[in-house]
């Protein structure tokens, strides 16, 4: 029995040392091992509430510099980077991981490197907007175009209306804001105010007046509550609305 036992631990200190040695060439043979392991320290910093994204990215880009073919890792890659603000840096991880997903045929990954490409795109028009440089908005809506979903079509011709009265092409404005609101019939609320403002802005620089008055009560909801209401006021003092 000990002579069984002596045997068995033998066998235990040569088999532990040949299973190491055997990882160590697998790894080195398929260094998307260490990859994984990378892309899995990176996870596990932006679960569980966690949320630290600075260091998500660094195991993120280290996993990219052992496995530069690995779509899933340069999604999250660039999730992390829109999550820190660097858009610009996220557009082009986000669209490394859409053409490597198109061309490994992964279906999955490809529709949210789109809906993330989109959504950048929109961030990027409404800094824009933020600086009132409507050509720029433009571009990034017209980028923004091959990515866009049903679901967001409100949203780009919101910034589309708000691009032209920035320009002041009101025509081209009141067509888009009411293409932005159309499915808004029965709502009010903050969400849908910028929408109706921006309606009632392209109406009354049209002349349409008692239509601008009902777009701007619609829109007198949250930070665009004084705004609406001051342009309303102005209308009322020089125009009879009824």
């Amino acid at each position: 029995m000990r002579r069984k036992a002596l045997f068995c631990s033998y066998k235990m200190k040569v088999i532990l040392p040949l299973y190491f040695i055997l990882a160590s060439i697998l790894q080195a043979q398929d260094p998307s091992i260490d990859a994984k392991i990378k892309y899995n320290e990176g996870l596990v910093l932006i679960s569980n509430g966690q949320n630290d994204y600075a260091q998500a990215l660094k195991y993120f880009k280290e996993a990219i510099q052992i496995d530069n073919g690995n779509a899933k890792i340069h999604y999250m890659k660039g999730y992390c980077q829109n999550r820190l603000n660097q858009v610009a840096d996220a557009l082009v991880s986000f669209k490394a991981a859409r053409e490597l997903a198109f061309q490994q045929n992964k279906t999955d990954i490809l529709a949210e490197a789109n809906r993330s490409i989109y959504h950048v795109y929109i961030r990027l028009a409404a800094f824009a907007a933020q600086d009132k440089d409507a050509d720029v908005v433009l571009r990034h809506l017209e980028a923004s175009t091959p990515f866009a979903t049903q679901e967001s079509e409100a949203l780009v011709h919101y910034y589309y209306a708000l691009a032209y009265n920035l320009k002041q092409e009101y025509s081209k404005a009141v067509l888009h804001a009411k293409e932005a609101t159309k499915n808004f019939a029965f709502s009010s609320g903050e969400k849908v105010a910028p929408y109706f403002y921006e309606l009632g802005y392209a109406l009354e620089y049209t002349g349409q007046m008692s239509e601008a008055v009902r777009a701007y009560e619609r829109a007198s909801y949250g930070n665009k509550r004084t705004l609406a209401e001051q342009r309303i006021a102005a209308i009322r003092e020089l125009y009879v609305i009824y």
